[in-house]
Parts: C-alpha cells; structure tokens; sequence
C-alpha cells in the first residue's frame, strides 16, 4: 500500500466498508476512502463483486438500514490522521510462513450480507412451499367437493330419466285402447293384498299392488305373466314399503303375447328364480 492513509487502517476495517460501500450505504468522504483503497486490492475487488451479486438477492427481502453515525466520524479520523511508519512484516525463510498467511485471509469467513442473505432466501423457499402445499390442499378439497356435487347430479339425473321411462310407459299402457286389464286377490297369508295389472301388448305391462305382508329377509315377491299353454314369463322382482305396496312397469315381453294370468310368488332373493314351483300368493286372471 502506497497511501499514508491505508497505512491508519486495518484490512478487515477496509472489509467493513467495502460491505456498506456494496450497498450504498457510505458517506461521499468514506466512499471516497473505499474506492481508493479497491484500486490496489484485488481481495477487496472481488469481495465487493460477491457483496453486490448477494444484495441484488436480498432485492425487496430487505430494508436499507443506515450505517451508524460513529461509522462516518471513525473512518474520517483514521483517514486523516498522521501517517505511522509501516511496520515491516517479519521476514522467515521457513516453508510454515506461507501457510500462516492463507490461513489470517480465510478466517475471516463469510460476510454478514452473505449470511443474511442465505437465511432470508431459505426462510423465503420454505414459506413458498408452505403456502403451495396449502393452495394444493385447497385445490384438491374443492375438487372433492365439486365432483361429489356432480355425482349428486349425475344420480339425481339418471333417476329422473328412470322416471321419465316409467311414467311414459305408463301412460302409453293407459292410454292403449286395447289395453287388459287383470285385477289381482291375496291368498292365504296375503289374504287382504290386492292389485291391479294393465297389459298392453304394444306398450308394455304396467302393475301395482297394495297391502302385501313385507317378507323375512332373504326372500322377494317376483311377479309372472302367463298365457294359457306357455311357461309363465318373469315379470320382474320387488319389495314392498312399510304400507305393503309396490309397482312395476315394464316392456311386454314377446313370449308373453295373449297373457290372461298374472301371478305373484315368493321366492329366494334376491334376483328371483327363472321358474317357480311355489303357489301363488297373489293371482289375477281376465275376464
């Protein structure tokens, strides 16, 4: 160092003013200090490039803060004060020299701006993820909501097509002039059941049925359509409400042209069987 007044100053004092210098935060008289200094030290030079590179990552993290008054005064009386003789440094030919001289350079270690800076950019990741995992869990609990919601609908929707089917059929059995009509009695346990069939052979079978005991579990009514001479065709199985009533509709099935019995039987559940060796305990037949 050439400059009476770097002779005043220690390097790690210059080290404390390059950190302000990086972010601007330096008097003109102390700027002036520093950049004379960073002509003839490359260390100095390349902590500074670091310093700027690390503050340009603090960004908007942090807020500037003003070095303290006592920073101003102590650099300008050292600056100014008068020069010292150098001290020379001790000379030694032994190969342990060098390597004491690396070491003083490294141990200074990582400057604060360096460090803030690592806590805040971790500090700020961590936050990050925090809030993307809570966004997610957002996400993923409105989309539960939203597909349990479509498949209300969905359900709601093919039901209502369901009853859209049986109703048209209904009323084209009802409104079919050549409509048959068989009125079902209860037997035996089912004494006081009765019902009601509507045959049309164009639109379909349409029946009902009121006051049937409910049976034990494992067991359902299955309702037959039967034309003299053939095997009786399955109607279709059901279960009755508390009141004992149930009905069904469905198409006229081919083999069961001409019906002039309907019948109820009981059988094992729950699909009912294909044919049935039990006595009815419901029975209608044309008139």
């Amino acid at each position: 160092m050439t400059d009476g007044r770097d002779r005043t100053m220690t390097h790690d004092e210059y080290a404390e003013l390059v950190a302000a210098y990086a972010i601007d935060a330096l008097e003109p008289e102390a700027r002036v200090i520093v950049e004379v200094h960073l002509t003839g030290c490359a260390e100095c030079q390349a902590d500074l490039a670091e310093l700027r590179r690390v503050s340009v990552l603090l960004g908007q993290a942090i807020d500037p803060v003003a070095p303290p008054p006592s920073l101003k005064a102590r650099t300008i009386a050292r600056a100014t004060a008068p020069a010292s003789a150098p001290v020379a440094p001790a000379r030694s030919d032994t190969p342990s020299s060098a390597p004491a001289m690396s070491a003083s350079k490294t141990s200074r270690g990582p400057s604060w701006l360096a460090l803030a800076a690592s806590v805040l950019v971790a500090v700020g990741l961590g936050a990050y993820a925090w809030s993307l995992r809570q966004d997610l869990a957002s996400l993923r609990q409105q989309f539960a909501t939203v597909s349990a919601g479509y498949e209300s609908v969905r359900a709601q929707l093919i039901e209502a097509r369901r009853d859209s089917v049986r109703l048209t059929r209904i009323v084209d059995v009802l409104r079919d002039p050549a409509v048959v009509r068989i009125d079902l009695r209860g037997v035996d346990r089912a004494a006081g059941a009765q019902g009601s069939a509507f045959l049309s052979s164009s639109n379909g079978v349409l029946f009902q049925v009121s006051g049937l005991p409910a049976l034990p579990p494992g067991r359902i009514s299955q309702l037959w359509v039967i034309t003299p001479g053939e095997t009786p065709v399955s109607g279709g199985v059901f279960n009755v409400d508390t009141n004992g009533a149930a009905s069904l509709s469905m198409p006229m099935p081919p083999a069961a042209a001409g019906t002039r019995v309907v019948a109820v039987t009981e059988e094992a559940g729950p699909a009912g069987v294909e044919q049935s060796t039990n006595q009815p305990v419901l029975l209608g037949k044309a008139q």
